[in-house]
């Protein structure tokens, strides 16, 4: 029993002495053990790194997918005729509200027709390139703001003002897809 009790002790002493004896492992198995465990930890390391290469590459590949051209809806007759009466009914009331005299509405609507008609000859051109085209249109918008600018004079602001809450009003309804209101 005594030997029992000395056995127990010097175990304990061990293990408080050296805490590399912990019940009963001895230091070789420990240093083994640990190769074992930075070996877990390395695969694991590999694993994920590997993981997150794989998303990043996949993530890269489908951004630089080529985007599907959007799909044009096919408008009725009916529905192009409604939405060009609401249009015209949306710019006499916009005319009103600016105080536009019939001069001043004659002059807006030759200056928008010329700008449309230039517009959809620049969308019709194959030889241009997209952002050409977007350069263009943009070119042409802007004329012809200056030119409503010199036209209406002070009515300018004011008539792009209500025709923007129109545009706002229509595309809240949501009711029919509302026409591009050309101004």
């Amino acid at each position: 029993m005594i030997k029992n009790i000395i056995s127990l002790i010097l175990y304990i002493i061990f293990g408080i002495v050296f805490k590399k004896f912990e019940l009963g492992i001895s230091f070789a198995k420990q240093k083994v053990l640990k190769k074992k465990i930075k070996t877990k930890k390395m695969k694991k390391l590999f694993v994920t790194v590997f993981a997150l290469a794989a998303i990043t590459t996949a993530t890269q590949a489908q951004e630089k997918a080529p985007a599907q051209p959007p799909v044009k809806k096919e408008v009725s007759k009916e529905e192009k005729e409604a939405m060009k009466t609401k249009t015209e009914a949306d710019l006499v009331e916009a005319f009103k509200q600016a105080g536009l005299t019939e001069d001043e509405q004659k002059k807006f609507r030759e200056i928008t027709a010329e700008a449309n008609a230039k517009n959809k000859a620049t969308k019709a051109d194959a030889k241009l390139s997209e952002e050409e085209k977007q350069t263009a249109i943009k070119e042409t918008n802007d004329a012809k703001n200056a030119k409503l600018k010199d036209a209406l004079g002070a009515k300018y602001k004011p008539l792009m003002q209500i025709r923007k809450a129109q545009k706002e009003a229509a595309a809240s309804t949501m009711q029919a897809p509302a026409a591009p209101v050309k101004e």
